[in-house]
């Protein structure tokens, strides 16, 4: 056996070792792949696809979006998938995959920038879930991008096979390299981008695997709590406290179902007019137990058609929910675009009820 071979042998029985570690240790993690180029980022997830336990990790391909990804916000196919405690979600196709491939010049536009901050905080909220995050760079010299391609087409029999993009991918690479280096600057924060030379098959998956042997090990040693990172706060102007709202009915019984006939008539013309937009008005009650909460949804749902509307009760996590980071569940009722979501109670049920 080659001294290469050894190795490997036994990384990936470290590899095996620590994935049963993190599993017993309720720890998840999140490994995204991202290179300027598709090739590499197969080639790599088909090599911990083989060398990690398959039961126990989610293999993530964000291609052409489909009409749902459309109808939501962008971050909802990725909420959406985040591993389980216990589990490893490997992003071949991940959060940054459709920002660096843009065909939008080597510069980053105004709404990349604002999208790239956005994902800065999905990370902090993934590690402060218990959730780490690896993120490799892969990168590759033109030429054996260029071989790589020769290798993988169908008719050679390669493993991975090339795609069309492939090479449309390769006639831009200075562009993508470029556009690159400024993404990477965006985004090494909360936790940094390691780079791995692919040139070398045999090197590069050797990297990949110590790299993430590493990872797996100080996610069984990190504490959410003390050593993710701080989010960035928004500062809002305070509201009025509850002890100065009115609880006195001010209004006579005739005078109450005007009104209320003329809102719910309001209400109905407002969620069409949404409908029409685009736009997901995303109600939110909260409230003590039999503070009216019921009372005030039902009456609401007279003035909005059923069509356009869904109740979402919130009670207790389950045990399901509970192998997720805490905003999964909420994420997954985000309404889509023209729909109208009424949440009796919501994820502020952290702080008010559990």
């Amino acid at each position: 056996m080659t001294d290469t071979a050894k190795q490997t042998r036994q990384l990936r029985a470290a590899l095996l070792r620590e994935q049963r570690e993190l599993r017993a240790a309720n720890r998840a993690m999140a490994v995204v792949l991202e290179s300027p180029e598709h090739l590499s980022r197969a080639e790599v997830a088909n090599v911990l696809g083989n060398w990690l336990d398959p039961r126990g990790v989610d293999f993530h391909a964000f291609r052409r979006k489909r009409e749902e990804d459309y109808l939501h916000p962008r971050l909802w196919r990725y909420w959406r998938t985040v591993p389980a405690r216990g589990r490893i979600g490997v992003y071949v196709n991940g959060w940054y995959t459709g920002t660096l491939l843009a065909n939008d010049g080597p510069r980053l536009s105004e709404e990349d920038t604002e999208h790239l901050a956005r994902l800065r905080l999905l990370e902090g909220q993934l590690m402060r879930e218990g959730v780490s995050v690896l993120k490799l760079w892969l990168t590759r010299s033109a030429i054996a991008q260029h071989q790589a391609i020769e290798k993988a087409r169908p008719d050679n029999g390669g493993h991975w096979q090339a795609e069309p993009t492939d090479e449309q991918l390769l006639a831009h690479r200075d562009t993508l390299v470029q556009r690159a280096d400024i993404l990477m600057d965006h985004t090494n924060a909360p936790t940094g981008w390691l780079s791995v030379d692919c040139d070398d098959p045999v090197e590069r998956d050797l990297t990949v695997g110590r790299l993430l042997l590493k990872a797996m090990r100080e996610a069984r040693e990190t504490d959410p709590e003390i050593d993710a990172p701080s989010s960035d706060r928004l500062t809002k102007e305070t509201p009025a406290p509850l002890s100065e709202l009115c609880t006195h009915p001010s209004l006579s019984k005739a005078d109450y179902k005007a009104q209320l006939n003329a809102e719910l008539d309001r209400l109905k013309h407002l969620t069409w007019k949404a409908f029409d937009a685009g736009r997901s008005p995303v109600l939110v009650f909260e409230g003590f137990d039999a503070a009216g909460k019921g009372g005030v949804i039902r009456r609401m749902l007279q003035g909005i058609d059923a069509r356009l509307v869904s109740v979402v009760p919130i009670g207790a996590p389950n045990s399901e929910e509970l192998r997720y980071p805490y905003l999964w569940r909420f994420w997954r009722e985000i309404p889509r675009a023209g729909d109208t979501a009424i949440f009796d109670r919501s994820w502020y049920g952290r702080v008010l009820v559990e």
